[in-house]
Order: C-alpha cells, then sequence, then structure tokens
C-alpha cells in the first residue's frame, strides 16, 4: 500500500508535500501560502486532517538532505569524516614515499584500514537501508537487473571520466596504449577492479584503489546476500565470520589479508546487520512491527505532523528520524565498548608474543570502533543543531562527492608530492635531519599548507567532476547517480 500526502491550498489548488516512504517532495507548484488540509489517499479511500502553516524557510529545509529519501545525517558524518581520514593517510604515505630522510613520524600502515573498514561497513548499511526488504525504494518488487543499472550507473560514468584521459595520456606519453605489453588487463579496468588485481596482475590502474574493485565485487554478490540476510541472517553472519578468520593471515590473489575478500565481505555484512538490527530497529516510522525501515510502508499522519513540526521548530528529529535515533545510541556505544574490549584484549596478547590473534582481526575491530564513534557522534552533532545549519549543510554537502573525491585524490596527492619533493632544498632537509628546531617547524608548516591546498583541489575537482557526469547523464538521458551512496549515497 502506498500513501500520498497532499496539501490543498486557500484557492483549492493542491500541493504534494509527502510520500509514503518518508521522503517530501514538491512536484506541483504552490499557489497560496497558507496550506490547511492534508489529503491522505490511501486504496482505503481518502480523508483530510488539519495541518501545519509551511513558510519559505521550512519548503527551504523539506529538501535538505535528511528529508529526502535515504539520507542519513549521522551517516554522511561517518562518510565524510572516514573520507578525510583516507585523505590524511594517502598525504602521510606520499610524503614517506617522496621524502623518506624527513624526520617526521609517519602513520602505521594499518592506519588506512580502519578507515577503509568503516567505508565497507557504511556500505553495507546503505545496501540494506534501501534494498533490504521485498520491496525496492520505488515501492515495486526487487529486480537485481535494476539493481545492476544503478549500481552500474552510479560508479562507472565518473570512473571512466577520469580513467580514459590518464589512460590515455599515459599512452600517448609511452608509445602504445598497452604499455604493460599486454592487452587483456584493460578489460579489468574496463570493469572497475585493475587496482584490486593490480598486486598479482601488471594492469592499467591509475584510479580507484583496490577499494572500488573489492566494492564491485560485493555488489556482484550482494542479491545473495541480501536474500540470506532476510533468511537466514544468522547462518550469513556466522558463515562470514567463519571464512574471514579462517583467511585473516592469507594474502589471497597476492592482495593484503587486510583487503583480501573476505575480509571486505565480512566489513560489509557487518553494516547490513548493523542497519538491520541497531540503527533501523530503533527508528520509529509508523511500520508495522517486524518489518524493516527501509520498506515503503504507509506512514501514520502523526508521523508528517511531528516531522512538519520539527521543521517549524528548527530542531532535529528529536531522535526518531533518520538523523539517528537516540534509542539506537546506547546500542550503538555498547558495541563500541565491546569491540574497543576485543580491540585491547588482541593488542594485549599480540604484544605479548601470542601470534593466534592476526593483524587483520585487530584492524578490523578498530575500524569498527571508528565507524561507531563516528555514527555516535554524527548523531549527537545532528540531534543538538539545527538540520540546515552551516555545519550540517557543509558535512551533508561533502558527503555528496566523497566518491568523486576519492577518484581523483590520490593522483593529485602523487602529483603535488613530486612537485613539493623537487623544491625542498637540500640543505633544509639536513638542517631537518639534524633535529634543528626552526627547520622542523618550517618543514611541518610547508606541508600542513600543502595539504590543505591539496584538499582543497580536490574537493574543487570532485564537485568539477560531480557536475559534469550529471550533465552528460541529463543530456543523454540516463540518470546518472554516485555510488556514494553505497559507500555512501544511495
Amino acid at each position: 500500500m502506498r500513501q500520498l500526502f497532499q496539501s490543498q491550498t486557500g484557492d483549492g489548488s493542491v500541493f504534494e508535500i509527502g510520500t509514503g516512504d518518508g521522503s517530501l517532495s514538491q512536484n506541483g507548484k504552490q499557489q497560496g501560502h497558507k496550506p490547511c488540509v492534508w489529503k491522505m489517499e490511501t486504496e482505503m479511500g481518502q480523508r483530510t486532517v488539519p495541518c501545519l502553516k509551511i513558510s519559505e524557510k521550512e519548503k527551504k529545509a523539506m529538501k535538505h538532505p535528511e528529508y529526502s529519501g535515504h539520507r542519513i545525517p549521522a551517516y554522511d558524518f561517518v562518510r565524510a569524516f572516514a573520507c578525510v581520514g583516507v585523505f590524511l593517510f594517502h598525504q602521510d604515505r606520499a610524503i614517506a614515499e617522496y621524502l623518506p630522510d624527513l624526520p617526521i613520524v609517519h602513520l602505521p600502515e594499518w592506519t588506512g584500514f580502519l578507515f577503509v573498514t568503516a567505508f565497507f561497513m557504511l556500505s553495507g548499511c546503505m545496501m540494506q537501508l534501501r534494498y533490504g526488504d521485498t520491496e525496492d525504494d520505488a515501492g515495486g518488487q526487487w529486480n537485481a537487473l535494476q539493481f545492476y543499472k544503478k549500481r552500474w550507473l552510479g560508479i562507472f560514468p565518473a570512473f571512466y571520466a577520469v580513467f580514459l584521459p590518464l589512460w590515455l595520456y599515459a599512452g600517448f606519453k609511452r608509445g602504445s596504449l598497452f604499455y604493460q605489453g599486454t592487452r587483456w588487463p584493460i578489460l579489468l579496468s574496463v570493469f572497475g577492479v585493475d587496482g584490486y588485481f593490480s598486486a598479482s596482475v601488471k594492469t592499467y590502474y591509475m584510479i580507484g584503489e583496490w577499494f572500488l574493485g573489492a566494492l564491485i565485487l560485493l555488489y556482484l554478490l550482494y542479491p545473495i546476500l541480501r536474500r540470506l540476510m532476510a533468511g537466514t541472517p544468522a547462518l550469513l553472519l556466522a558463515g562470514g565470520l567463519i571464512l574471514f578468520l579462517a583467511t585473516a593471515d592469507l594474502p589471497l590473489l597476492a592482495v593484503s589479508p587486510l583487503a583480501n575478500f573476505p575480509s571486505c565481505l565480512i566489513s560489509f555484512l557487518s553494516g547490513m546487520a548493523f542497519e538491520r538490527y541497531i540503527r533501523g530497529k530503533s527508528v520509529d516510522t509508523g511500520c508495522p512491527e517486524g518489518q524493516s525501515r527501509s520498506a515503503p510502508e504507509v506512514r501514520s499522519q502523526s508521523i508528517e505532523e511531528e516531522r512538519f513540526r520539527t521543521i517549524k521548530e528548527g530542531k532535529s528529529q528529536s531522535g526518531k528520524e533518520d538523523g539517528g535515533a537516540r534509542g539506537s545510541d546506547s546500542a550503538v556505544l555498547a558495541l563500541i565498548l565491546a569491540a574497543a574490549g576485543l580491540l585491547c584484549i588482541c593488542v594485549g596478547m599480540q604484544r605479548s608474543g601470542m601470534t593466534m590473534v592476526s593483524l587483520s582481526v585487530t584492524c578490523h575491530l578498530g575500524g569498527f570502533v571508528v565507524f561507531g564513534l563516528l555514527f555516535l557522534t554524527g548523531s549527537r552533532v545532528h540531534n543538538r543543531h539545527n538540520s540546515t545549519s552551516p555545519a550540517i549543510s557543509l558535512i551533508s554537502a561533502f558527503s555528496g562527492i566523497t566518491y568523486e573525491f576519492y577518484l581523483v585524490h590520490h593522483w593529485l596527492i602523487d602529483k603535488a608530492m613530486r612537485f613539493m619533493s623537487g623544491r625542498i632544498s637540500a640543505a633544509g632537509m639536513v638542517k631537518a635531519a639534524e633535529g634543528m628546531a626552526s627547520a622542523n617547524i618550517a618543514v611541518i608548516l610547508a606541508f600542513i599548507a600543502e595539504s590543505i591546498l591539496v584538499f582543497g583541489i580536490c574537493v574543487l575537482a570532485a564537485v568539477v567532476l560531480k557536475k559534469a557526469v550529471v550533465s552528460v547523464g541529463l543530456r543523454i538521458g540516463i540518470a546518472s547517480g554516485s555510488t556514494g551512496n553505497s559507500t555512501g549515497r544511495s
């Protein structure tokens, strides 16, 4: 059953302001400014009930990502800050590669995997949120082909827009497009998995990292994972955990144990379980008992009135809506404490020389803690600030371009570091190596400024890339989405 909320203005025109999935829309032009009734149309008939006045400021709030479909402000927070963490890690790795003699304490190699684990969990959360029930987000029956089509449109237009120019430029410089000596590996780039297999095959990998290839493989399996999560979730989660523990120390396909496919799978499944059993169960949406929050079922009129009342007051949904339910905060905190406790035990065992605990297990526990802390912080920040405040809007806006940012950031970091390394004087390097305070401070300030500048350039490039892809998609008549919501944007 699908429900349509409409507002009738004083002159009799009808203005649609809500749909059965809880999202808000403005499909018609409102002639009046003070709607006076709801029109609720269901299969059982139509009835009208009083509604609230909607000002221009409130209508602007209705367009905010909080009220548009599957955007979860707490998930936006996770996505944005995990992306910043990955950027800083890659920046640190670039400094270590191009300027190894600088007296700077570098981040451990496993640090980046903490944020990557959070990203895989977030991807699982978004898939469960959007597709986790028998119906899709439009209210129709689940269709695996439509799912693959949406994922393709979300990933590959932007990927090709960056990869093709770089590949053609590299081929021009080296005198051949197939400069690796063989042609077939270009197929790995066509399917976006070149980064994931680059450790075992000479590929034409340039952008996307190994993470993108692993995510694409997870999407290929998702229809099966979705069915198992709906039917036998305990068996799926137990099987994923056993597979992960059995392969935690194995470099499958020459991929690091921290990045092998079972390692990625358990993070993805953990995200699906988090959305299904923790966040989704705690959100009061008016759905019948036993149904997941993402099902587009009929909501009660009181839910919609509460939504507009909180918009009018300029507040968040008091923990009852997508910003992260207060009811789930205690459960998330309990999970954080449990994961942190296990993490401390694992680290202690490793320090005492016990080899039975692998680094992969430790990193995943750390990644779960990072995800939980970011989610909990995002939930609290959203609940304490106006939904349209500059800080919330900025986080949401950056969250919307994280996929494009992810595609371009490593290449831009590499080019910027090549530029910087050629201009830092040998004398300055020697002074820094000798521990002179002034040289150390100057070098540190220089790299802080460089990091801020490169981050800004990456954001600008991501915005341009997103707008270009969307514009081209509209011109040729396709709806080009972004994977963000798989990595975050839905």
